[in-house]
């Protein structure tokens, strides 16, 4: 009768064999939870977008040469803020339409305004707490010439969906700072953009 024997492996390469089996398992089993998504950022828990609403501050600032009158002497314009739950109303409306009866024309979207006389040349710094409800400015200067004249301006506000993107994974401070706004009254015209936060 045959008897079948296992070949003789030394002691000492018996061990080392058993060493390297032991570390490929452990390096398998890693591979395994790498792959299961605990250690995968793209299967991470999305983050919460930031429930507190940054306040809004704008700078405004006026030319020398503003509102001329008939005799080409620069006169100060009457410059509202508009808080909106949106804008599509407010950039669609008539000038007399806001000035008269803004309320009466903007319906729901309407939450607010306020008014300011800007002189030539002044500078003005403004400032609106955060409101969840308000999604858009509207910036309203009564220029005294309508056919020649931007009077009419608007932004998304800090509680816009436009603006909660650029929050998103940003540092729990860095959320509530501010967001700016450079208001610029020119010769006949109205303008309104974002600083960027570095700014």
């Amino acid at each position: 009768m045959w008897k079948s024997h296992a070949p003789h492996v030394p002691q000492a390469r018996r061990q080392a064999l058993q060493t390297l089996g032991a570390l490929g398992l452990g390096t398998a089993m890693a591979a395994g939870l790498a792959g299961c998504g605990s250690l995968n950022p793209l299967s991470r828990a999305p983050e919460v977008a930031p429930t507190a609403v940054p306040a809004a501050v704008f700078e405004v600032v006026a030319d020398m040469d503003i509102n001329p009158d008939r005799e080409g002497i620069p006169k100060p314009v009457l410059l509202r803020i508009y808080e909106l739950r949106a804008s599509a109303a407010f950039d669609r409306a008539g000038f007399f339409d806001l000035q008269d009866k803004d309320d009466g024309q903007l319906g729901s979207d309407f939450v607010r305004r306020e008014e300011f006389l800007i002189a030539p040349g002044q500078r003005q710094v403004i400032e609106r707490k955060g409101n969840p409800d308000v999604r858009a400015f509207g910036l309203f200067a009564a220029y005294r010439d309508l056919e020649r004249s931007t009077w009419r301006a608007s932004a998304a506000a800090p509680n816009s969906v436009e603006l909660r993107r650029r929050w998103w994974g940003m540092g729990s401070t860095e959320k509530l700072q501010p967001v700016r706004y450079q208001v610029h009254l020119t010769r006949e015209e109205v303008t309104v953009r974002i600083q960027p936060a570095s700014q």
